[in-house]
This record gives structure tokens, C-alpha cells and sequence, in this order.
């Protein structure tokens, strides 16, 4: 009597216990039908958001430098000149002339405490344009030859310019590219991977320095 009692209990506990189950089900399936449906929107929004996907970029290359060209490209070369601290207020308003011209910006080197002098005592020092970009050329090239070449690159932490619209090239691979000069004895590491290695490379600099400076050699 008893257990069929207690199995006409359990009978009625199954029954009622039974739209409680499929209750608990449905919310887990429709929980995890809105999970996934999150992660589909949120990987779409985060595809969308990154400005280059996978597809859209180019196969790297075995040789870094084979997608230098300067092709179509303007440039923006200037004379540094004095000391150190004149040089920097100097690439400072170069990177916003360049910015404001759209021009590639000719990052050059660190030029020697007043090795090119402007506007210091005695005033004899003072040069006109043309001679001063030639000065500042040929102390270029003095330090490429005594292997005592710094960038400014080097110097100052240009990574936040180059992530801007700003573009630039160093002087070497610019010297190397553009005026088809041999600038290997002042190059080191990857960056200048352009411009070494290549036996047709001049060491005459004096037809570039007479087209960038404005002066005759």
C-alpha cells in the first residue's frame, strides 16, 4: 500500500516538475543563441573598426627594400644649420611645412656644434641660401665619409610622425635613391638595406649638390 503510495507521489512531482525543466531549457538555449549572436555583432564592429584586415595587405616581402620607389613622390629637403638646439626648432617647423605642402620630409642628420654657422658672431658668418645648402651638403657628406653619421631619426623619436599623414625618408636612402650616390660607409642595420650591395652607385656627389643647394659645383 505504501509503495504505491509513494509511486503515485513521485508520478506527480515528474508531472510537475516537467515544465519546470523545459522552462530552464528554452532560457539556456535562448541565452546561448543571444551569446552567439553578441559575438557575431562584435567581431563585424571590430573588423570594421581595424583599418586593414588580413586580405588587403600585402605579402611580405623576403627583401624590405624592394617597395621603396619614389615614384611620384615630393619631396621636402632643408638645411640644418648651427647647434643642436637650432637644429631640432629646425625639424620641428620642416615636419609642419612638409604636413602643410604634403611633401616626404628629408629627415637629415646631426650636424657637428656649429660646423655650418647662421647668424652667429662674427657676422661674416651669415650665408646666402644657396651657399648655405651647399655647406650643409658637403658636411653631410664629410660625415658619411668619416663614418660619424647619427640621424636625427636616431635622436628624436619620430614613430608618432610617421603614424601621422606626415611621411619620411632618411637622407641616405633619399641620397642613395634619388641622387643615385653610394651612402654605404654611412649605413648600418636594415635601414639602409636600399642602398647598399649595389655596384652602380656613385660616389660623384657634386651633380646632386648643384640641383638641391641652388649653387654651382
Amino acid at each position: 500500500m505504501d509503495s504505491s503510495v509513494n509511486r503515485s507521489r513521485w508520478r506527480k512531482r515528474s508531472q510537475r516538475n516537467k515544465p519546470l525543466l523545459f522552462s530552464i531549457s528554452l532560457l539556456f538555449l535562448l541565452s546561448l543563441l543571444l551569446l552567439l549572436l553578441l559575438l557575431l555583432v562584435s567581431s563585424k564592429t571590430l573588423t570594421s573598426l581595424i583599418p586593414f584586415s588580413p586580405k588587403t595587405l600585402a605579402p611580405k616581402s623576403k627583401n624590405p627594400c624592394e617597395t621603396l620607389a619614389l615614384a611620384g613622390e615630393r619631396f621636402l629637403w632643408y638645411a640644418p644649420h648651427s647647434g643642436f638646439s637650432n637644429q631640432l626648432s629646425e625639424l620641428r617647423n620642416a615636419i609642419l611645412i612638409s604636413a602643410i605642402l604634403n611633401r616626404t620630409l628629408v629627415v637629415p642628420p646631426v650636424l657637428d656644434h656649429h660646423a655650418v654657422a647662421l647668424g652667429s658672431c662674427p657676422k661674416f658668418r651669415v650665408k646666402g641660401p644657396a651657399e648655405l645648402r651647399a655647406a650643409v651638403w658637403d658636411h653631410i657628406m664629410q660625415l658619411a665619409e668619416e663614418r660619424r653619421y647619427v640621424s636625427m631619426a636616431d635622436i628624436i623619436d619620430l614613430s608618432s610622425i610617421t603614424s601621422s599623414k606626415v611621411r619620411i625618408i632618411d637622407f641616405r636612402v633619399f641620397a642613395s635613391l634619388w641622387c643615385g650616390l653610394n651612402m654605404g660607409n654611412a649605413c648600418f642595420g636594415s635601414l639602409c638595406c636600399a642602398i647598399s650591395g649595389d655596384g652602380s652607385l656613385s660616389t660623384n656627389s657634386s651633380p646632386c649638390r648643384s640641383l638641391l643647394s641652388g649653387s654651382q659645383a
